[in-house]
């Protein structure tokens, strides 16, 4: 991350990634995360959640919300998972539809023809919407970027993979125990992953669709304080944008080993 962009600033590239969890006993919940390829482009290395930019078969669908649709498809592609149903509506059953548009995928076909070829449509009522976050101005390379959470449907419910392309590997972690290992230093996490996975952590799976999700943009101003990167949120007065989104946290800082760090400016 870098605040020495002093052009005008990049149009953010639409984006969207999804949450994928699994069910664990107890009303608990393990996500999937998974690693960037050490040359990739953007965040070479740090553990996200799947997602990726949107294309134009993503607008393909009707009046559906490209981002729904965007971030259906890069999972797919990035994990395996397929959040599609049958156009009945009933729920996939077999793995046999999940196959046939991986199939016609490698064959070039796009993603809404496979779908369609396939029977199938976008599960849409599988995504619960639960931030949006735009890339800071100064940063040369921008996206828009919505997050989703959905579960892994029943008849996949161990396929989640990295596609070993895009992402190299993947690992299902609950979220707290994810936010544990980023602060030993064994995972990489850019500040939506970990603002994200901050806001999970104490939440039961049957409380995350019902939980008060932020709907309003998140776009970060990078400043220096001190010495220390800080990026500022709505709510902080280094931030044009009065309203907290999240009313315990109004910063992400570095710290000490230059890991980032929750916060809420205080003047004291």
């Amino acid at each position: 991350m870098t605040s020495t962009n002093t052009s005008a600033p990049a149009v953010p590239v639409p984006a969207a990634t999804i949450v994928v969890a699994r069910a664990c006993p107890g009303d608990t919940f393990e996500v999937f995360l998974v690693r960037r390829h050490g040359k990739s482009g953007f965040m070479a290395g740090a553990h996200v959640f799947p997602g990726g930019k949107i294309d134009d078969d993503d607008r393909g669908f009707g009046d559906v919300d490209p981002f729904a649709i965007g971030a259906i498809r890069e999972t797919f592609e990035e994990t395996g998972v397929l959040l599609a149903r049958p156009e009945s509506g009933l729920p996939l059953s077999t793995s046999g539809p999940v196959e046939a548009v991986l199939a016609r995928l490698a064959s070039g076909e796009p993603f809404s023809m496979a779908l369609l070829k396939a029977g199938l449509v976008p599960d849409l009522q599988a995504l619960v919407p639960i931030a949006w976050w735009i890339t800071p101005a100064q940063e040369p390379r921008r996206f828009d970027t919505r997050f989703f959470f959905a579960l892994v449907p029943p008849a996949q419910r161990h396929s989640a993979a990295a596609d070993g392309v895009e992402v190299e590997d993947g690992l299902w972690l609950a979220p707290q125990a994810a936010l544990d290992g980023y602060r030993r230093g064994e995972l990489r996490l850019a500040p939506p992953t970990l603002a994200t996975l901050e806001e999970l952590a104490p939440l039961r799976l049957s409380q995350v669709a019902r939980h008060p999700w932020p709907t309003a943009p998140v776009e970060p101003v990078i400043n220096e304080v001190e010495g220390r990167l800080v990026l500022a949120l709505p709510g902080d007065p280094l931030h044009p944008v009065a309203t907290a989104v999240w009313p315990h946290r109004t910063r992400i800082v570095t710290d000490d080993a230059g890991r980032f760090v929750s916060a809420r400016f205080s003047a004291g």
